[in-house]
Protein backbone atom coordinates (compact mmCIF):
# COMPACT_ATOMS: atom_id res chain seq x y z
CA UNK A 1 0.00 0.00 0.00
CA UNK A 2 1.52 3.39 -0.99
CA UNK A 3 1.88 6.07 1.91
CA UNK A 4 -0.62 8.84 1.28
CA UNK A 5 2.84 11.01 1.41
CA UNK A 6 3.80 9.30 -1.56
CA UNK A 7 0.68 9.73 -3.68
CA UNK A 8 0.55 13.61 -2.28
CA UNK A 9 3.97 14.01 -3.77
CA UNK A 10 3.00 12.20 -7.24
CA UNK A 11 0.18 14.75 -7.47
CA UNK A 12 2.22 17.45 -6.51
CA UNK A 13 5.48 16.89 -8.60
CA UNK A 14 3.52 15.40 -11.62
CA UNK A 15 1.39 18.96 -11.70
CA UNK A 16 5.20 20.66 -11.58
CA UNK A 17 6.72 18.73 -14.06
CA UNK A 18 3.65 18.44 -16.50
CA UNK A 19 2.97 22.07 -16.34
CA UNK A 20 6.87 22.38 -16.96
CA UNK A 21 7.76 20.20 -19.63
CA UNK A 22 4.15 20.74 -22.02
CA UNK A 23 5.04 25.03 -21.87
CA UNK A 24 8.41 24.23 -23.23
CA UNK A 25 7.02 21.86 -25.29
CA UNK A 26 4.36 24.35 -26.62
CA UNK A 27 6.58 27.40 -26.67
CA UNK A 28 9.17 25.18 -28.98
CA UNK A 29 6.45 23.80 -31.50
CA UNK A 30 3.27 26.14 -31.69
CA UNK A 31 5.13 29.24 -30.60
CA UNK A 32 3.41 32.43 -28.65
CA UNK A 33 0.09 32.78 -30.73
CA UNK A 34 -2.94 33.64 -30.51
CA UNK A 35 -4.01 30.40 -29.18
CA UNK A 36 -1.44 29.64 -26.97
CA UNK A 37 -2.75 29.42 -23.72
CA UNK A 38 -5.48 27.25 -25.12
CA UNK A 39 -3.20 24.46 -26.59
CA UNK A 40 -0.93 24.66 -24.03
CA UNK A 41 -4.08 23.72 -21.56
CA UNK A 42 -5.53 21.21 -23.93
CA UNK A 43 -1.85 19.31 -24.04
CA UNK A 44 -2.00 19.56 -19.87
CA UNK A 45 -4.88 18.15 -19.20
CA UNK A 46 -3.58 14.82 -21.14
CA UNK A 47 -0.18 15.26 -19.33
CA UNK A 48 -0.72 15.71 -15.70
CA UNK A 49 -2.89 12.80 -14.52
CA UNK A 50 -0.31 10.50 -17.00
CA UNK A 51 2.66 12.57 -15.30
CA UNK A 52 1.65 12.22 -11.92
CA UNK A 53 0.39 7.99 -12.54
CA UNK A 54 3.81 7.49 -13.54
CA UNK A 55 5.50 9.40 -10.71
CA UNK A 56 3.48 7.22 -7.67
CA UNK A 57 4.51 3.97 -9.82
CA UNK A 58 8.33 4.28 -10.57
CA UNK A 59 9.09 6.17 -7.36
CA UNK A 60 9.78 3.21 -5.41
CA UNK A 61 11.96 1.20 -8.09
CA UNK A 62 13.68 5.43 -8.59
CA UNK A 63 14.34 5.69 -4.57
CA UNK A 64 15.94 1.94 -4.57
CA UNK A 65 17.70 2.41 -7.55
CA UNK A 66 19.29 5.52 -6.43
CA UNK A 67 20.04 4.10 -2.95
CA UNK A 68 21.92 1.32 -4.52
CA UNK A 69 24.10 3.58 -6.58
CA UNK A 70 24.66 6.19 -3.84
CA UNK A 71 25.99 2.87 -1.90
CA UNK A 72 28.31 1.77 -4.22
CA UNK A 73 29.86 5.64 -5.03
CA UNK A 74 31.80 7.03 -2.51
CA UNK A 75 31.37 10.55 -2.17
Amino acid sequence: MLAPASIIFGFVMGFLMSATLTFIYTVLHHSLSSDFLMFWIKMWIVAYPLASLAIILYRPSAMKITQYILERVRY
